[in-house]
C-alpha cells in the first residue's frame, strides 16, 4: 500500500509462515506486514504499560527508520517500523 494515510512500512515478501494442511508456504503482502508493526506495539506496551495508544503512535513514528524521502512521503510514510525501547520518545511534536 501506499499513499497520504501511511505512517509506517514493515517487510513483507517472502515472508515464511503456516498454511492449510499442516504446511508451510512464503506469503507477501499488507497481511504478513502489518504484524511486524503490530509486535512492535505490543512490545512497546509490554516494555512500558502506562502508555496510552497515541504515546505508542508517537514512538513507533519516532523509531522508524526514514527511507524515501526526508520525512513522512506517499511510499514509506514515516519509514521502517523499528523499536528502541531506551529512547522515551512519546511525543510526536517533531511531526505536527
Amino acid at each position: 500500500s501506499y499513499g497520504n494515510q501511511l505512517d509506517l512500512v514493515a517487510y513483507g515478501v517472502d515472508i515464511d509462515t503456516t498454511s492449510l494442511g499442516n504446511s508451510y508456504g512464503a506469503y507477501s503482502g499488507t497481511s504478513m506486514a502489518a504484524p511486524h508493526v503490530a509486535g512492535v506495539a505490543a512490545l512497546i506496551k509490554s516494555f512500558n504499560q502506562s502508555l496510552t495508544n497515541l504515546e505508542i503512535r508517537a514512538k513507533l513514528i519516532n523509531d522508524a527508520l526514514d527511507l524515501g524521502e526526508e520525512g513522512k512521503d506517499d511510499l514509506f510514510g514515516y519509514g521502517l517500523v523499528q523499536v528502541n525501547l531506551t529512547a522515551k520518545n512519546f511525543s510526536l511534536n517533531n511531526f505536527l
